[in-house]
């Protein structure tokens, strides 16, 4: 009887382990979103997007362009985020990007060293991370 039950306890070890394992790739992937799913848009709808930069000696830009709306929306739309669990205060933001439909502000989003701010919010870029100079880039390009 010793054996039934050290293979009733490994048995039960086992299935908890599973179920651990299954709650954290379930809590993982509701975790991680994409920025329309945190806008609550499609990309399709924002109609305008305009850039400013923290130091206002670097001017900013507004694009209307549908082709690069359509651009830049795919780039930032590659990208993963994860909701900080801690929101700490933040100052000093490099780039801000507000999203517009039609003449409605639908987004707003702050750039940082290490995280991004999205509508007041933290997150992490857990996938395919938001790239600093390529949204310079982006911004230069446009003001052209």
């Amino acid at each position: 009887m010793g054996g039934l039950a050290l293979k009733k306890r490994i048995t039960i070890a086992l299935i908890l382990i599973l179920v651990f394992i299954v709650g954290i790739m379930i809590y993982t992937n509701t975790n991680h979103k994409r920025i329309s799913e945190i806008g609550g848009f499609q990309s399709t709808d924002i109609t305008k997007i305009s850039f400013q930069y923290n130091n206002p000696a670097i001017m900013g830009g507004t694009v209307e362009d549908k082709e690069k709306i359509e651009e830049f929306m795919n780039y930032i739309s590659s990208c993963v985020f994860s909701k900080k669990r801690i929101q700490t205060p933040v100052v000093g933001y490099y780039q801000m990007a507000v999203f517009f439909a039609g003449e409605n502000e639908v987004m707003s989003i702050m750039t940082y060293d290490n995280c991004i701010d999205i509508n007041g919010i933290q997150y992490n870029m857990v996938k395919n991370k938001l790239s600093l100079e390529k949204i310079d880039n982006f911004i230069n390009n446009i003001k052209k």
